[in-house]
């Protein structure tokens, strides 16, 4: 058997593996030294699927493999090219090589997301809560953006259906709030005389409504972005940021959702049913700043993202809304005699 076994190809044929397997293993060693596992993963790959390709079988080519092995061996004493390991080079590329094209995007993927965060240098910010940021960002105070204010001053005896819109501590906590947009259902109105006088209390685009207290240490830090021009006003128990600047402000809106960077306002408040939100508090919080092209870059990025996780939690939401509804009839059948328990 065996030596039909190797007579089952000629030696022209076995030494054009042979050739190919050693060129293989070659073309592996100039990398080994920069990249060894993926390279060497990538060179066993290439000799499973010479193998396949020669149509190497265990019912016929044990001797073929064992000869292949006997010569690898002898120029690379040290990789392990045993007839067994050979063996397993070609099980594992038939199991996996239909998925070979859609692995090596991932993978090209992977390098490319390894190699702009190799390219990246980072630096220390200088602030516990951040820790090292990518050069090029840099850490600012509060108030080098934004200046603050206060809310106007009315009861919500003061409120009517139509009329001046405003914005008061009970919208910014409310769930409805996302923090980086306004939701119509967060509009409440005042009269024209409330609001008179009140320019102060009056915010556009690119401002923030802060709560002024907070029941827990959750809500300190809750806000309401102003994304849109709709004559609105800051309403009581609430911090106005004023921004100096015009460019969009969504990616703080996003900051300020962070744990890290409320963690900067839980530390000062002090309360005990209610926490204080003072201007002074928000003042002392610094922010990370991105330049402004990669700023609008994550918002676009996070709009999208969660846009797509909204819509699902909704549809779960709707699920558990059928879900009660059923339960709740499953129960009036039940203890109303509608239904025949056996």
């Amino acid at each position: 058997m065996a030596k039909e076994d190797i007579l089952a190809l000629s030696e022209q044929e076995y030494n054009e593996i042979l050739l190919q397997a050693v060129a293989v293993i070659e073309n592996a060693r100039s990398d080994i030294a920069r990249h060894l596992t993926a390279t060497v993963s990538n060179a066993y790959w290439e000799i499973g699927k010479l193998l396949h390709e020669k149509k190497i079988e265990s019912s016929h080519g044990s001797q073929v493999v064992k000869r292949l092995s006997v010569d690898l061996k002898q120029q690379y004493p040290t990789m392990g090219v045993s007839p067994r390991n050979l063996w397993y080079m070609k099980t594992f590329y038939e199991r996996y090589k239909d998925c070979d094209s859609k692995v090596q995007r991932s993978v090209a993927l992977l390098r490319k997301h390894r190699d702009r965060i190799m390219e990246r240098q980072y630096k220390d910010s200088g602030i516990e809560w951040i820790g090292d940021v990518p050069r090029g960002w840099k850490v600012a105070p509060f108030k080098e953006i934004f200046r603050t204010g206060k809310g106007l001053s009315f009861t919500k005896a003061d409120l009517v259906s139509e009329g001046i819109p405003v914005i008061s501590y009970g919208q910014v906590h409310s769930k409805i709030n996302k923090g980086t947009r306004i939701d119509d259902e967060l509009i409440r109105f005042i009269p024209d005389e409330v609001a008179e006088g009140g320019n102060s209390s009056r915010v556009y685009v690119g401002d923030f409504i802060f709560a002024d207290t907070s029941e827990d240490l959750d809500g300190c830090g809750n806000c309401v972005y102003i994304d849109k021009e709709i004559g609105l006003y800051a309403g009581y128990h609430s911090v106005v940021a004023f921004s100096k600047r015009k460019e969009s402000n969504t990616y703080l809106a996003y900051l300020f959702l962070t744990n890290c960077w409320r963690s900067q306002i839980r530390c000062r408040v002090s309360g005990i049913k209610v926490f204080s939100v003072s201007q002074t508090i928000i003042k002392q919080t610094t922010l990370l700043l991105p330049p402004l092209p990669e700023q609008q870059a994550i918002a676009s990025y996070l709009d999208t993202k969660c846009a797509e996780i909204d819509s699902l939690m909704a549809l779960k939401q709707q699920k558990i809304e059928q879900l009660k509804e059923y339960k709740n009839s499953v129960i009036y059948e039940a203890v109303t005699g509608k239904t025949t328990i056996d």
